[in-house]
This record gives structure tokens, sequence and C-alpha cells, in this order.
């Protein structure tokens, strides 16, 4: 007993130091240094890539907003196929629901042993709501119910992509497992003697006593268990021995972390390698494989054209030997614990069958081409979240520059724009006051950072998962109560004396009455929050209802502080990096958001209404191609005439979707292509918004619109009064003069044949109202 209280002491304190640097690790926070510290340039994460063994990985992208990616070796989402890696369920079973089962099993049980310091941590760290009953479905793996994107480094070949996986999980293919050296040669004599730094290790362990024992007899078993721990290593040396002698068959065994002596009372047989050295060059040297079902032995067993043998561990290696089977190249995993040497003899001849050869032979042609880790880079940028990561004032800059977004600016409708670190700075600059006026800086700078992705872990997504949530959290609130009655008299007894525990009398009927209060308000809410959340589920899109979607209602503790309160030293040093931008860039960049804002507006006529994200169904996006060809949507965003015809076009041909993203893509090579409006667009001046707002005021109120005095001589003929008409003119700037030649015709509608030259002012005036 007191070695599991021991044991659960250390797992508790390397979790908690877990959590203590895996904040660090992602924003370049740490508080001091130590010896595993890099000196590297201030940075934030953009995005989480983790192994799904990796402890809070998820709750450092929810805190931060930023997408995550996983990549595995192993199955780690619920499948028939196999067992949770790390569940200790024998690999005998295969399409059996016990082992879709076991991954549940498994993240309960993590859960109900750190589920108390992962919601501190949550809390008080992070800075997030923690996850209680009905936001933690028991029935659901948490990766699985978020979708998680997971690149599975596995060959099709081998094992094809289950079918209770989703489009967010793809096999990539096979690890890559090449030397860089000549693969020609798989042992090199200018390799590292281990003689020269063992003393007690015998000359047999050198890798030129391994040339030439490979040269001695046919090709060899590998035996490679590797860094495996194996607990009885006299047993399994022993059973080693045996099977060389029964069979016959050399065995060439590799062990790094378990020493064991099989060399010797082999009588030459078997041969001990202890060295590191590279296992793909000892594959082409052998005929078949023994392994403890790693991941990279299978892989180089695969393009070396061998079958192999899996001992089953207890934890870990249930996966490769189902695998490995169902492919033919491999029997049934035998235990490592409790193998026979009858076992393993009988074995080794189905692994060196000619059939399972064959298999394997023709198997490795066919994963020559595949690469895993080009497949699983390919599958991170197919799933990043493009049309909610840029800035949408850098894509419409000429050129347009692909810059992350940090920050949201939103206005008073509601309307939201995601901008990178520059723009804020501009904003808060003092030298760029002119540019800005009071309300921008008011509301820009206090802008709320960027959440690329919303993952929402603590939200409960039904009526009975609210429902569950809400009794359980009055059930704790119950026994806080029922603490607190002891607790609260005895402390302020202890600290005050007998005036204390009067005081602690009197005060716990108010204590008690808060949290019944509390307990009603808890079930109300997450009732309440999980029917809003299913309502939405069924109104919007998935991506729009996921981010529809909210953590609490009623519930004032359910809130957090917002993350834009701590300190992320990765943004503030860009921040800082933009403190000193130059007038002529700050005006560039203001003019850029002012049309961002007129494509907003008109983007958000025709959005959804859950996020106001995205434009989808192809009704709304033809809705929205026919109005990019209004005038006064050609005059908000500068187009000319051809060029929102092209916008246009662009717009239909997306079909049934379109991000704001995209469309201010297409705007910016619309405006690129075939020019600005015809009528140049006023830019922010040197002197503000607000000197233009009283300039234009000025003007409207001396200057009558849509007016022009002209004054016509009759010609030499003696003709009489006439009324004179003239086709349209184009607007030209303000004040300018320009002469033009009009045909005169007479009240009766007779034509003459004189012509009058006569030279005009065109006013053009700059307000909403008037288009001329």
């Amino acid at each position: 007993a007191w070695g599991r209280e021991r044991r659960a002491m250390h797992a508790g304190r390397a979790i908690r130091h877990l959590q203590k640097t895996l904040w660090h690790a992602a924003t370049d926070s740490a508080p001091e240094p130590d010896a595993f510290t890099v000196a590297v340039q201030p940075f934030t994460a953009d995005a989480v890539v983790a192994h799904p063994m990796c402890f809070g990985f998820i709750h450092i992208a929810e805190a931060l907003g930023v997408p995550v990616h996983c990549v595995s070796e192993q199955p780690w989402l619920p499948t028939k196929l196999s067992p949770h890696p790390l569940c200790g369920q024998p690999s005998t079973s295969r399409d059996s629901d016990a082992n879709i089962r076991s991954y549940a099993q498994f993240e309960n049980s993590l859960w109900v042993n750190s589920g108390v310091l992962l919601n501190r941590w949550r809390r008080d760290a992070l800075r997030l709501p923690p996850i209680r009953l009905g936001a933690f479905s028991g029935s659901q793996v948490m990766l699985s119910r978020h979708s998680v994107p997971m690149s599975c480094v596995w060959s099709g070949q081998l094992c094809p992509k289950p079918p209770e996986w989703g489009d967010h999980v793809r096999v990539t293919g096979l690890r890559p497992v090449g030397c860089d050296r000549d693969e020609n040669s798989p042992l090199h004599a200018d390799a590292h003697d281990a003689e020269g730094d063992q003393e007690d290790a015998p000359p047999a362990y050198s890798l030129s006593s391994l040339g030439r024992w490979l040269a001695g007899g046919t090709r060899p078993v590998l035996v490679a268990l590797g860094a495996c721990p194996i607990p009885n290593a006299p047993r399994i040396s022993r059973v080693l021995v045996e099977t060389a002698r029964a069979t016959g068959q050399r065995l060439l065994v590799h062990s790094t972390t378990t020493r064991l002596e099989t060399g010797l009372p082999s009588g030459g047989l078997c041969f001990d390698l202890r060295e590191v050295t590279c296992l793909a060059r000892l594959c082409r040297v052998s005929s078949a494989v023994v392994h403890c079902g790693s991941a990279h032995a299978t892989a180089c067993a695969l393009r070396s054209g061998i079958p192999m043998l899996i001992l089953d561990r207890a934890l870990g290696s249930a996966f490769e030997g189902i695998a490995a089977f169902a492919a033919g190249v491999g029997p049934q995993p035998i235990s490592l614990l409790r193998m026979t040497t009858n076992e393993v003899c009988r074995k080794l001849n189905d692994v060196l069958s000619s059939d399972m050869v064959a298999r394997a032979q023709i198997l490795q042609g066919r994963v020559d081409h595949e690469d895993g880790v080009e497949g699983a880079a390919a599958h991170f940028e197919d799933c990043m979240p493009r049309q909610n990561l840029l800035c949408d004032v850098g894509l419409l800059l000429d050129p347009p520059e692909a810059r992350v977004a940090r920050f949201t600016f939103s206005s008073l409708f509601g309307q939201e724009l995601k901008v990178h670190s520059e723009l804020l700075a501009i904003v808060r600059a003092p030298h760029l006051r002119g540019l800005t006026n009071i309300w921008e800086r008011w509301r820009y700078s206090w802008a709320p950072r960027h959440a690329v992705k919303t993952w929402g872990l603590a939200r409960v997504s039904g009526l009975l998962a609210g429902l569950a949530a809400g009794t359980l959290g009055c059930l704790t609130e119950i026994v806080a109560l029922s603490t607190n009655a002891v607790l609260v008299p005895d402390r302020l007894a202890r600290e005050h004396g007998i005036l204390g525990a009067i005081v602690g009398l009197i005060v716990l009927p108010f204590v008690a009455l808060r949290h019944l209060l509390r307990c009603g308000l808890i079930l109300i809410d997450r009732c309440a929050t999980g029917a809003y959340n299913a309502a939405c589920e069924l109104k919007y899109s998935p991506e729009d209802a996921h981010r529809a979607q909210c953590a609490y209602i009623l519930d004032p503790w359910m809130s957090t502080r917002h993350l834009s309160r701590q300190t992320l030293v990765g943004v503030d040093a860009e921040l800082n990096a933009f403190a000193h931008v130059t007038p002529d860039r700050a005006r560039v960049l203001l003019d850029a958001l002012d049309l961002a804002w007129n494509a907003r507006r008109l983007f958000d006529t025709c959005a959804s209404r859950g996020s106001q994200v995205h434009v989808v169904g192809e009704k709304q996006v033809r809705r929205l191609a026919l109005h990019v060809q209004d005038e006064g949507s050609r005059l908000r965003l500068d187009l000319s005439e051809r060029a929102s015809a092209a916008l246009s076009s662009d717009v239909a041909a997306v079909h049934d979707y379109c991000s704001f993203t995209m469309f201010c893509t297409l705007l910016q090579r619309a405006r690129a292509a075939h020019g600005p409006h015809e009528r140049p667009r006023q830019g922010r001046g040197d002197r503000g918004r607000w000197h233009r707002f009283v300039r234009d005021r000025a003007l409207r109120a001396t200057v009558e619109p849509a007016r022009t005095a002209t004054t016509a001589a009759p010609s030499s003929g003696g003709v009489g009064p006439h009324a004179l008409h003239s086709s349209p003119v184009s607007p030209t700037a303000t004040g300018t003069s320009s002469r033009h030649s009009i045909h005169t015709q007479s009240l009766d509608g007779s034509a003459t044949p004189g012509q009058v030259e006569l030279t005009t002012t065109t006013v053009l005036v700059r307000s909403p109202s008037c288009r001329a």
C-alpha cells in the first residue's frame, strides 16, 4: 500500500511538472532559464503538433486558440481493429466491440486519476472553465468527439484506414527508415567499435566481429529487442538459445537496454549485439525479424521484404501484431513474458515458410514509394484552418501579404476583422494619431486576441448532458455546504477566539444560502446551455455551430478572464517590433483597413448567421455575386466595371462555399488585374478623418450639386433661341474644366446645322448620397 501511495505521489508530481512546463514551451514564457532552455527569438505557437500520449496538449491549444494536429504510429481513436495501445489487452481479438470500449475505459480511468489536477490547471494557469460531467462524455474519446486531425504513420497496404474514422484522419504511409550511408554495404569498418569504450565487453560485440560472424553462415534471424525492457532476462536468453539449437537457425540478438547472454551458451549460433546501430542495415542481412511491436522495426522489416514475428508486450504492441497477421507477413503474436521454446520454434517455422516470405516481398514492392513523413506534413497543411488564419487587411494590399492574424477588430454592429499585430501597433502609436480618430483608438486599442480555432472542451452539447452536468454540480455544492458548515466557524474560532466563533455562526446561514442559490443556478445554467448548444448544431453548419455555441449562459463562475490579459512574450515582441511604423506604411495599411471594413459589411449581408465567417449554400453565393455588381458596391470596394464583373464571376465559380478570406483574395485579384474604380478613392490624409469630414461638410454647404450654368452664343446664321442637349460626360476631378462640342436643336424639334463651342466646369461632391 505504501508503494502504491508513493507511485501515485510521484505520478501527481510528474503531472504538475508537465502542466508547469507545457505552457512555457508553447509561449516561450519560462519564469527562469534552466539547463534545457534554448536562447531563441520570442514566439507564440501558431499550431500544436503532438503525439496523443502527450498530456494536456489540447488544453494548451484551447487556451491559445490555435489548431491541433496529432501524429501517431498506432491507433488512438476508437476502432474494432485493435484495443487501446495502453489498455493492456492482448492482441488476440480483431473486429471486437471490446476493442472500441477499451478507448473510453482508458480515458475514463485517466480522467479519474488526473481530473482534479487538470481542472485546477485549466482554471488557475490557462484561465479556462473546468470540464465537468456532461462536457466530458465517458462514452466517447475527446480526440474523436472534437474531430482532432490525426496522421497515422503506417502503410495502408499493411492496415487500411478503419471505417469508424472520419475524414479528419488519414493513413499517410510507411515511415522512412533509410540511413545516410551507402545502402549497398550494410556494415562499415569505420563504424563505432565497442572494444575501445567497454573494457569488460568481449570482442564478439564489435561490428567487425559481427561482419565475420555474418559471413560464416546462412542469413540469421534478427531478434530486435532494442530498448524494450525485459523483466526476466535469463529466462528469455535461455529460450532463445534453446530455440537456436532446436531449429539450427542462427539468431542475431540486438538488445541495448537489457543484457541478454546468448552468444557463448549457444556455441556460436547466436550473436549478442548491444550497440545502437542502424536497424535497417541489420534487416537487409537477415531472413526474418522478431521484435516487440516497435513501429520502426515493423517499417524496417516491410521495406526489407522479410516476414516478422511479434512478441506481445503488456503495452503498445497489439496493433502491429494484428496488422502483420492480417496482411500475411507474420503469424499470430506470442506473449513475451510467457513464451516457451516449443512455441517460438513453431512460430519461426511459420515465419520462414515460402508463402510468408513471398507475401513479404510482394508487400515490399507496394510500400517502396511511401513516405509517411511527407504524407503527415501534407495532411497537416491540408487541415490548417486557412479560412480563419490570415489577416484580412494584409490580403488587400498590393502586393498581398499573407500574415497570421493576432487580434480581432470589431464594430458596433457585430462585424469582425482579423488583423495582424502591426495594425494594433499603428492604432496605439502616439506619432500616428493624426491618421486615426479618437473612436478608433478607443475601440481598437483593447482588441481581443484572435482565436484561430475554438475548441470548447468544457461545453455541454445536449439537454441530457446538461442535466448530468447540472446534477453533478448540485451534488458538489451540497458537499461543499456540509464541509463549510464545519470549517467556517472552526477557522474563525482558531483565528479570533470566541468572538470569531460567534461571527462564524452568524455568517454560516449566508454561506448556506449562497451554496443553495448556486446549486439551483448550476442546474438551470447547465440545462439551458446544453439545450442552446444542441439547437445550434441543428440550425447551423458544423463550422458555424461550433463558433455559435457557448460554455455557459447564466453561471458567472464559469466565466474566466480572457487570454488577452495573459502575457504572451511572442505577441508582445511583435507589437514592440512595429512600434515605429513609418507614416507612409501606416497610411497604406489604414486605407486597406477601410476597404476591408467595406468588404466585411457587404459580405455580412449574405453570410451565415452562426459565425459570419462563411457563406454557405449555392443560393447565398449567387446572391453575393450579384451584390458585387451594384454601383454602390463597386464604389465601396474600389472596383472598376471590368473588375466588378471579374469578381462576380470568380465568386459565382466557388458554387456553394465562400469564406471572407477567399472573398478578400478574389477582391484583390480583381483590383490588381482590371484596375480600381474610375473615381479615385480618397485615402487617409495626414490630418486625420475628422478634418476630412469638416472639409467635405463645408464643401457640401457651398456647392450646389448637379447644377451647371452654361452660356451659349448663337451662330452666324442668326438662329433664334435654342435648347442645348449634351451627351453624358464622365465625372472629373473637383474644379476641373473641359471643352465640349454639343449640338443645338430648336424648340420645335427641327435641327440646325450649327454647333456651339462652350466651356463647362464640373464640381464633384464627395457625399454618400451623391453618386453622380
